[in-house]
């Protein structure tokens, strides 16, 4: 019993500090924010942070591993099995734009600075370890064999897709207001479905 209460607080103790870290990034930005400002942010000692995570680094990956891992989530609880190639990846893109505008303050921290939180974050969300690019591998797998797309190497078509869809999504979280995140959104849509689905 005293286990299970310590890895109960160690999980809310972890996420306190994720908390903290995502809320004195907002402010600050990514180069500006220290470890000790996130420390204090939480109310918790130096040493605490350090049980938890290596770095600044892993705790902003950790943030963006979530993100990932929320948007895995909603698209295998939405998923069906009948779906043509179009409509899995319309599920994808709106259901990866929701998740973007849930979380616009982790979205702007990815894309401001490609040197800085960005490129570290991207480095937790590449194709050969992460679950969702993996599932989108397949997806485009399985369509090349329906020929529902045009032959090519599914890896190389999903490192492009999170690319455009990246810079969409920059465009609209940085650049962007509530009705310009939804045109792009829109647009991106259809730019993609011409794109990669043969008619």
């Amino acid at each position: 019993m005293t286990k299970t209460r310590r890895t109960e607080s160690e999980t809310v103790r972890r996420e306190q500090i994720l908390n903290a870290a995502r809320k004195v990034l907002d402010t600050k930005g990514y180069d500006a924010t220290t470890v000790s400002d996130i420390v204090k942010e939480a109310g918790v000692a130096q040493g605490t942070f350090y049980l938890y995570f290596e770095s600044k680094k892993d705790a902003v990956m950790e943030l963006g591993r979530q993100v990932m891992g929320e948007m895995t989530r909603r698209l295998t609880a939405a998923q069906r099995s009948d779906a043509t190639f179009e409509e899995q990846l319309r599920l994808v893109l709106r259901t990866g734009f929701q998740v973007a505008d849930q979380n616009a303050d982790l979205c702007r921290l990815m894309h401001v600075g490609e040197e800085s939180a960005g490129r570290k974050i991207k480095q937790a969300v590449g194709v050969a370890e992460n679950p969702f690019m993996l599932s989108m591998v397949a997806m485009f797998r399985s369509a090349i064999e329906r020929g529902e797309t045009f032959m090519c190497d599914p890896e190389v078509a999903v490192r492009l897709l999170h690319r455009m869809v990246g810079g969409a999504l920059q465009e609209a979280h940085l650049y962007g207001d509530k009705e310009d995140t939804k045109c792009i959104a829109e647009t991106m849509e259809e730019l993609v479905v011409r794109a990669f689905v043969k008619r």
